[in-house]
Protein backbone atom coordinates (compact mmCIF):
# COMPACT_ATOMS: atom_id res chain seq x y z
CA UNK A 1 0.00 0.00 0.00
CA UNK A 2 2.68 2.50 1.03
CA UNK A 3 4.88 1.44 -1.89
CA UNK A 4 2.15 2.36 -4.37
CA UNK A 5 1.53 5.75 -2.76
CA UNK A 6 5.28 6.44 -2.58
CA UNK A 7 5.78 5.53 -6.25
CA UNK A 8 2.88 7.77 -7.29
CA UNK A 9 4.29 10.61 -5.19
CA UNK A 10 7.70 10.20 -6.84
CA UNK A 11 6.00 10.17 -10.24
CA UNK A 12 4.33 13.48 -9.44
CA UNK A 13 7.63 14.94 -8.22
CA UNK A 14 9.33 13.80 -11.43
CA UNK A 15 6.56 15.23 -13.62
CA UNK A 16 6.60 18.62 -11.89
CA UNK A 17 10.40 18.76 -11.96
CA UNK A 18 10.43 17.88 -15.64
CA UNK A 19 7.86 20.58 -16.37
CA UNK A 20 9.87 23.15 -14.41
CA UNK A 21 13.05 22.13 -16.20
CA UNK A 22 11.48 22.51 -19.64
CA UNK A 23 9.95 25.86 -18.75
CA UNK A 24 13.24 27.21 -17.41
CA UNK A 25 15.14 26.07 -20.50
CA UNK A 26 12.51 27.75 -22.68
CA UNK A 27 12.83 31.01 -20.71
CA UNK A 28 16.61 30.77 -20.93
CA UNK A 29 16.53 30.37 -24.70
CA UNK A 30 14.12 33.30 -24.96
CA UNK A 31 16.47 35.49 -22.89
CA UNK A 32 19.41 34.49 -25.07
CA UNK A 33 17.50 35.35 -28.25
CA UNK A 34 16.51 38.73 -26.83
CA UNK A 35 20.10 39.46 -25.80
CA UNK A 36 21.26 39.34 -29.41
CA UNK A 37 19.43 42.57 -30.22
CA UNK A 38 19.86 44.37 -26.87
CA UNK A 39 22.31 47.01 -25.73
CA UNK A 40 25.60 45.72 -24.34
CA UNK A 41 24.77 46.14 -20.62
CA UNK A 42 21.28 44.68 -21.10
CA UNK A 43 22.74 41.79 -23.10
CA UNK A 44 25.15 41.00 -20.25
CA UNK A 45 22.27 40.98 -17.75
CA UNK A 46 20.19 38.73 -20.03
CA UNK A 47 23.14 36.36 -20.45
CA UNK A 48 23.50 36.14 -16.66
CA UNK A 49 19.77 35.50 -16.31
CA UNK A 50 19.91 32.79 -18.98
CA UNK A 51 22.82 31.09 -17.21
CA UNK A 52 20.94 31.11 -13.90
CA UNK A 53 17.85 29.65 -15.58
CA UNK A 54 19.98 26.93 -17.17
CA UNK A 55 21.41 26.08 -13.75
CA UNK A 56 17.96 25.76 -12.17
CA UNK A 57 16.71 23.76 -15.16
CA UNK A 58 19.57 21.33 -14.64
CA UNK A 59 18.68 21.03 -10.94
CA UNK A 60 15.05 20.30 -11.83
CA UNK A 61 16.12 17.66 -14.37
CA UNK A 62 18.34 16.05 -11.74
CA UNK A 63 15.44 15.93 -9.27
CA UNK A 64 13.23 14.33 -11.93
CA UNK A 65 15.86 11.71 -12.71
CA UNK A 66 16.45 10.97 -9.04
CA UNK A 67 12.73 10.61 -8.35
CA UNK A 68 12.28 8.23 -11.27
CA UNK A 69 15.34 6.22 -10.21
CA UNK A 70 14.05 5.82 -6.66
CA UNK A 71 10.59 4.89 -7.96
CA UNK A 72 12.13 2.12 -10.06
CA UNK A 73 14.23 0.87 -7.16
CA UNK A 74 11.19 0.76 -4.87
CA UNK A 75 9.30 -1.32 -7.40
Amino acid sequence: MYKIIFRKFLGVVAAISSLASGLLWHLSADAQIKSTSAALDVAANLATLAAQQNLWAAYAAAVAGLALSIALIVE
